[in-house]
């Protein structure tokens, strides 16, 4: 009876275990990694190439999103494509509300940081992300 008790708990466990979704779609994510890119790149003019993969939720923490970037290291080669993750993180900046006014404007800000890959990553197919190649600067030939 314990037995069946317990694949009866675990069954459950398993059926509610859903797969987490990510705060933010392959579209917004771009946006605020290229929005964000001082936060995360020590030097975001010097990108030969650059590769998205999936996002997905990390929790407690953010999003995590998938990504690649082939940059110019200080001895003049580049690196070849390194994968890494992108975590983007969602801070809530709404003032308290004052005594006898109206609620403020909900406002948000985001922190933008880079993290070694997970598992996760490994087996991502990756996409091309031409919006973060040397943005800013100007394309060598």
């Amino acid at each position: 009876m314990r037995v069946l008790r317990a694949l009866i708990c675990l069954g459950l466990v398993l059926i509610a275990w859903a797969p987490a979704r990510a705060a933010f779609d392959i579209a917004e994510a771009k946006q605020l990694i290229v929005k964000y890119r001082n936060q995360w790149l020590a030097d975001p003019d010097k990108i030969r190439d650059a590769r998205i993969g999936q996002t997905y939720d990390i929790p407690l923490i953010g999003t995590g999103v998938c990504v690649a970037i082939d940059r110019l290291l200080a001895s003049g080669a580049y690196s070849g494509l390194e994968p890494l993750v992108v975590v983007i993180h969602t801070v809530d900046t709404t003032l308290p509300q004052a005594v006898f006014q109206p609620p403020p404007k909900p406002s948000v800000a985001y922190t933008v940081t880079a993290a070694p890959p997970d598992a996760r990553c490994a087996d991502t197919p990756m996409l091309p992300f031409p919006e973060l190649r040397n943005v800013g600067g100007r394309e060598k030939r």
